[in-house]
C-alpha cells in the first residue's frame, strides 16, 4: 500500500516537472516572439524618421494623406529655409 501510495507520488512530481518544463519553454518563445517584434517596430521607427531628417535636409515637400468621408484629401507644406 505504501509502495503504490509512492509511486503516485513520483507520478505527480513527474507531472509537475513537465507542467513546469513546458511552461518555461512557452515563456521562453514568447519572450523571443516579442524581442523580434519589438525590434521590427524600432527599426521601422529608425528608418522612417531618417527618411523624413533627409527629405527634410533636401527642402523635399511633406505631404500627409487622409481619408475622410470616403474623400481622399492631400495636405502639403513646403519647409523655408533662411
Amino acid at each position: 500500500m505504501a509502495v503504490a501510495y509512492y509511486e503516485k507520488v513520483l507520478y505527480a512530481r513527474k507531472q509537475i516537472q513537465r507542467e513546469d518544463c513546458l511552461y518555461e519553454t512557452l515563456k521562453r518563445a514568447s519572450v523571443f516572439i516579442l524581442a523580434i517584434v519589438l525590434i521590427e517596430l524600432v527599426s521601422i521607427y529608425l528608418t522612417n524618421t531618417q527618411k523624413d531628417v533627409q527629405d527634410a535636409c533636401r527642402g523635399h515637400t511633406a505631404s500627409i494623406g487622409y481619408f475622410t468621408d470616403g474623400h481622399s484629401y492631400e495636405m502639403a507644406s513646403r519647409g523655408h529655409t533662411s
